[in-house]
């Protein structure tokens, strides 16, 4: 039987996607951002994108109004009565959020005390959580957790070293985020390679960035950690920061607040906070420009990016594949090429001609000599949110 429309929502930190899937299928896609110097609007619909224009303040505030608006003039639904359930991404740290379920008073109670250590995400997802209990009320709404997928790494990597009680009473553990992304690249790895592939790392570059550890599809450890902010470097976020560095910045920039030091390390630091540019296209401008900011930034990010890939390696006991998704590496040839040089002692070999001639598109770059395959994928965080709706949906059912 089928289930009807699902309205698909994902809420980032300068962006919000809506879809809507009937029966699976994606029949509605809107894209709104922040775009630095204003708002946008990107259409899709069946497939076919359709150009972005420039948004007002006030359609980006209320988009999930406008986003049904559009749908119904799309003829993608008749009315919002046609939506039958709908699945809103969820990036939280806590035990309450490692798993998908119905949203209820209690589960919005525990997410707005969380609301300071994660502040790129919690209140968005509040907000839109709220605009759509009053725009969709009539439909079930589910959390779908960007953190589910990890909870297959073993105990011992997510605990860690601080006094049992308070880790007990806090929660304070190593979650990691990019799930529903590294899972649908993880659902499509086999078709995609031709062949399966056991041990892989994935590789997620792009306003977040993460390198998570695959072995026969389940993740055994990704880089992020309690928050989004952690692992290794991001546009606006620090990466691991050692604990008494934290301490001492505290004491000479003065600050004193929670939710002021979170800010700082959610939106001043990263390539931010080294370069004074979030995006990675601009950075890398600046790098072929000969800023030397710019270039120190890119090792620094390299650097990190490395030991981690190292340390998974390590982990797997060797690599069959690596995967690079994330809208900077799926767009860009010579930042994929920057991150994969210095690699080769793994067995990856970039073919260059492969490489540069894919550009926003999926595809192979290994050159024929590589004992590692090199995949570039797209990522579909928004179809692996409608598959889990359609799951939580027929079990309630």
């Amino acid at each position: 039987m089928g289930m009807g429309i699902t309205l698909v929502v994902n809420p980032g930190s300068t962006s919000k996607k809506y879809a809507l899937y009937r029966d699976g299928a994606r029949v509605f896609s809107i894209r709104y951002e922040e775009t630095g110097d204003g708002f946008g609007v990107c259409r899709e619909r069946n497939s076919e994108t359709q150009k972005c224009e420039t948004a007002a303040a006030q359609t980006y505030k209320k988009s999930i109004e406008h986003c049904l608006d559009e749908a119904i003039a799309a003829g993608a639904i008749t009315s919002v009565r046609d939506i039958t359930a709908v699945g809103i991404r969820v990036v939280a740290p806590g035990e309450q959020f490692v798993t998908h379920c119905l949203i209820t008073d209690q589960y919005l109670d525990q997410l707005a005390a969380c609301e300071e250590v994660a502040p790129l995400h919690v209140p968005a997802i509040l907000a839109e959580i709220y605009a759509l209990k009053a725009r969709v009320a009539h439909v079930p709404l589910y959390a779908i957790s960007d953190s589910a997928f990890h909870q297959t790494i073993p105990l011992h990597r997510r605990r860690l070293a601080i006094a049992r009680q308070h880790s007990d009473e806090t929660g304070i553990a190593r979650y990691g985020y990019h799930g529903l992304s590294v899972s649908s690249v993880a659902r499509m790895i086999e078709s995609f390679f031709g062949i399966a592939q056991d041990r892989v790392i994935v590789l997620h570059v792009g306003g977040g960035i993460s390198a998570t550890a695959l072995h026969f599809k389940e993740s055994v450890d990704t880089s992020m950690g309690y928050t989004p902010a952690s692992g290794i470097m991001m546009g606006s976020r620090v990466g691991d920061l050692d604990a008494d560095a934290l301490v001492a910045l505290m004491a000479h920039t003065g600050m004193r607040s929670i939710s002021v030091l979170s800010e700082y390390l959610n939106t001043k630091t990263g390539f931010q906070g080294l370069t004074g540019f979030s995006d990675l296209r601009q950075v890398l401008n600046r790098h072929r420009e000969g800023d030397a900011d710019a270039s120190e930034a890119l090792e620094i990010f390299r650097y990190q990016l490395h030991r981690s890939f190292g340390g998974h390696m390590s982990l797997l006991g060797g690599l069959d594949a690596v995967v690079l998704t994330g809208t900077a590496v799926v767009r860009n040839p010579y930042l994929r090429s920057f991150i994969l040089d210095g690699l080769q002692w793994s067995g990856l070999q970039l073919d260059a001609a492969k490489n540069e001639a894919l550009i926003g598109a999926e595809g192979m770059i290994h050159s024929d000599r590589s004992d590692v395959s090199i995949g570039v994928m797209k990522n579909d965080e928004m179809g692996e949110i409608a598959r889990t709706v359609a799951t939580l949906h027929d079990n309630q059912s």
